[in-house]
């Protein structure tokens, strides 16, 4: 059964964007198997254009260092949350940011719980190209878009074409937990 949130989270995404564009990531922190060092990098590089908020319960010492040695006026670092906060705390956002580098088969065939979060509060997500099981899920011509970035090279993003929504459609996605126990239901004939 998938991990989808309730149907009480759900946003209708903006189509409309304006600077700085606020991203937001949720959960678990390091920096040896995700890609913190380089959207850091790329975040900082963008002079103000973007901010960045993390949320973690689940961060190492060497992270959290690494982030107060920075002293980034772009990137706030942020206690956990609870799981029935975050709709209330994404509908603050753009973008929801997925930063897993696929260093074992778990993190490449697999689509996390935060990518369903981010959809169904109406934000747009970049994920690293590495993670193959999202792929199914990109979308770049309708919002909210899921948008795979190469993360070894984000000098090369272009920022404007990702947040750039004129003359999209909306899309209504529906993965909530509601039709998922639907399922299961009908399976038990309960």
């Amino acid at each position: 059964m998938p991990n989808y949130p309730p149907k009480s989270w759900y946003k209708t995404p903006s189509l409309r964007h304006s600077f700085p564009i606020k991203i937001v990531y949720i959960g678990a922190l390091g920096l040896d198997t995700m890609y913190t060092h380089e959207f850091t990098n790329w975040v900082n590089s963008q002079k103000g254009k973007v901010i960045w908020d993390i949320y973690s319960y689940n961060i190492t010492e060497e992270t959290i260092s690494f982030f107060n040695n920075l002293k980034s006026e772009f990137i706030h670092l942020h206690n956990g949350v609870s799981y029935y906060e975050l709709p209330t705390i994404l509908s603050n956002y753009d973008v929801g940011v997925i930063l897993y580098k696929g260093h074992i088969p778990n993190y490449v065939f697999n689509a996390p719980n935060k990518l369903f979060e981010y959809l169904v509060t109406g934000l747009d997500v970049w994920y690293p190209d590495v993670m193959k099981e999202i792929s199914k899920f990109e979308i770049n011509d309708a919002c909210p878009k899921v948008l795979a970035l190469n993360f070894s090279m984000l000098e090369q993003f272009d920022l404007g074409k990702a947040i750039n929504k004129k003359l999209y459609s909306l899309i209504t996605y529906d993965y909530f937990c509601e039709n998922s126990l639907k399922k299961i239901c009908s399976e038990l004939q309960v």
